[in-house]
């Protein structure tokens, strides 16, 4: 016999799926992580985590220079004039800001005489940090070349490069948009303006540094935190894809070296002056003194507008200003070395958790740990998020989690599958040998049954008469096809009627009527499946007549009364069976129809009980006989007998 499965193997099984899982998913997770659908993906979900947090108040270092449509319409034109730029930048300068950034590319002159240029510069070499940009050209149709002289001073001038890693990046530029030299020459540094959206057209990112040749050059923001800090470039310090270091600050930055942006909230969450005002003079100088001050443009159908958490128009310059935040008060995102250890970590924790859940034996109870380890899983990425900001990733380790789970859920299903089947095969192999309402309970036990019960029943005791003469000419096959013949009626009567088999013994057999649930119907059904079973085996008997082999014959014993269901045996092998006074009659009265030439010879006690139960046809053809004696009883018991017909060839007669 094959053994039986060992659980402790099927404890194994969900740990080692969720271990495989984690190793896949992982790797999947360092590979495409950064491919288009996975990242989009995964900002989705970092989006909401923006808006259940809410909005943020910035700091006060940052303020807004808008070139909105107040300013255009009182200058009359756009492009603003550059004398006007230069008046907005004496502006500034008196009033005491620190910085002086644009978010304009001036790389075209302006024409005429060149006045308007002239004074520009002027006011930028007069500000003495102010900041003018240049952009990198990323076409592979555009035409190349090194960067202009000043656009190459303000390069990263130290930067180190991890495990002897060569200088690359995902982005590589084909050339520069470079502003005019006059202006660059005048200006304290530039910084790059270029900015790469994500796969689903959202701004998430600041690209600290680009790699062009062999340098790497700082963006907007970088240089305007340097200039606000009073630093030299040398103060600055790049590990590639780790961190920037700008004097005591340390940036978080990813293998692109981009900036996590940590949004704020919505277009105009930062202080924004209109350039009218300023223009006008209206502008107090404690509104920008000591600040950083973005000009940049706001008017409708000018400038750069970008997507966010917040909103689908956040200006260019509002953007800066929010890097130049984060960077200041140390709030961008964790998204790089450190939050790519974390995303493994949940990858891991995730898969195995998973796995354990879906293994709990309650459906029920492995579903709602399934539904709180995912809800769980999220709370820990918003919690990380909002107090921490730490940008863990969304999809890969909820992949795990899911994947995990389906996994896991499906073995089981096939291990469950598999298992019931083998209990079904042992269930019916048990069937052939004890009454099959009663496999489940004996094939589940671990111990031997124990439960003895005393219920009310009727047994049926049946005999094959003449079997010892009949079996005297056969042989030994003969004479066990001849029992199989007998015992398959008997059993064919007997589940007809709903009663089980006891057992076979020899020539004879023993059933039970309300063994499971026990009825008044129990009796009727017990006279019933006697009528069918003494008509089969007359049947039968008239086949074998005519083909000159001896006719069987039949004797059954009906009683009724309370018996005991439980089992007997030794220690090592036990027999399930009812046993008591309403069994010993039983027998007794079967043996009683060879005296009395009957076929069925049944107590009072079950025609009473079938007359309950509103059950005469079976009690039809049956004839009433004296009280008779029952071997080893003291008192005479009231019987019945059946047929009062003609004998037949089982040797009946009437009674």
């Amino acid at each position: 016999m094959k053994p039986a499965a060992n659980p402790s193997r099927f404890t194994r099984v969900p740990l080692l799926v969720g271990l495989a899982v984690a190793v896949i998913v992982g790797l999947a997770y360092l590979a495409w992580r950064e491919a288009p659908a996975a990242s989009a993906l995964d900002g989705q979900t970092l989006d909401w985590r923006f808006r259940l947090r809410g909005e943020r108040v910035p700091g006060d270092e940052v303020v807004l220079v808008a070139i909105d449509d107040r300013a255009v319409a009182a200058l009359g034109r756009w492009p603003l004039p550059r004398q006007a730029l230069a008046d907005a930048v004496r502006a500034l300068n008196r009033g005491g800001a620190r910085v002086i950034a644009f978010d304009l590319l001036l790389a075209d002159p302006e024409g005429g005489d060149g006045s308007g240029d002239r004074e520009l510069a002027a006011a930028l070499g007069e500000a003495g940090t102010a900041i003018v940009p240049f952009a990198f050209v990323f076409s592979p149709n555009a035409a190349g070349g090194p960067p202009p002289a000043f656009v190459a001073r303000s390069a990263y001038r130290i930067y180190r490069l991890p495990d002897a890693a060569r200088l690359t990046g995902t982005l590589a530029p084909t050339g520069v948009v470079a502003p005019l030299a006059a202006f660059g020459e005048a200006a304290a540094g530039t910084g790059h303006v270029s900015v790469v959206l994500n796969a689903d057209g959202s701004l998430r990112f600041d690209r600290t540094a680009v790699v062009h040749g062999e340098d790497l050059y700082p963006s907007l923001s970088i240089e305007a935190v340097r200039l606000f800090l009073g630093l030299p470039r040398e103060a600055v310090a790049v590990t590639v894809g780790e961190e920037i270091v700008i004097g005591d600050l340390r940036i978080d930055v990813d293998q692109d070296m981009r900036l996590a942006v940590n949004h704020y909230g919505p277009r105009g969450t930062f202080p924004t002056l209109s350039m009218a005002d300023l223009l006008a003079g209206s502008v107090p100088p404690e509104a920008v003194s000591g600040r950083v001050v973005l000009i940049g443009a706001t008017a409708t159908g000018v400038g750069d507008n970008f997507v966010t958490p917040f909103g689908r128009a956040l200006p260019g310059p509002e953007h800066f200003a929010t890097v130049i935040d984060n960077i200041l008060h140390g709030r961008s995102l964790v998204h790089g070395r450190d939050a790519l250890a974390l995303d493994l970590l949940a990858i891991v924790i995730g898969a195995v958790l998973a796995a354990l859940a879906a293994s709990l034996r309650r459906p029920l109870l492995a579903l709602s740990a399934a539904a709180a380890l995912l809800a769980g899983w999220g709370a820990i990425a918003f919690a990380a998020f909002a107090h921490a900001g730490i940008w863990l990733n969304g999809v890969f380790p909820t992949l795990a989690i899911l994947l995990t789970l389906a996994l896991v859920t499906a073995i089981r299903l096939a291990r469950d599958r598999r298992l019931l089947d083998e209990a079904e095969r042992r269930r019916a192999n048990l069937s052939r040998y004890v009454p099959p309402s009663l496999a489940d309970a004996l094939g589940g036990a671990d111990v031997a049954y124990g439960n003895d019960t005393v219920q009310q029943a009727a047994v049926m005791f049946v005999d094959l008469v003449g079997f010892t003469r009949i079996g005297e000419h056969l042989s030994p096959g003969e004479q066990l096809g001849l029992l199989r013949a007998f015992h398959a009626r008997v059993e064919a009567a007997v589940t007809a009627h709903g009663g089980v088999i006891d057992k076979f013994v020899g020539d004879g057999a023993s059933a039970t009527f309300g063994l499971a649930s026990p009825s008044l119907d129990d009796a009727a059904s017990a006279l019933q499946c006697a009528r069918r079973l003494a008509a089969d085996v007359e049947a039968w008997a008239w086949e074998r007549a005519a083909a000159g082999q001896p006719p069987p014959a039949v004797g059954i014993g009906l009683h009724y009364g309370p018996v005991v269901v439980g089992d007997i045996g030794g220690a090592a092998q036990r027999q399930f069976t009812v046993s008591g006074d309403t069994v010993n009659v039983a027998s007794r009265l079967e043996a009683m129809t060879r005296g009395l030439g009957v076929v069925i010879v049944a107590s009072d006690a079950v025609v009473e009980c079938a007359r309950a139960a509103g059950a005469p046809d079976a009690l039809a053809g049956f004839v009433e006989l004296p009280p008779q004696p029952i071997r080893g009883r003291t008192r005479r018991l009231g019987v019945w007998a059946w047929p009062g017909e003609k004998p037949g060839p089982n040797g009946a007669v009437k009674a």
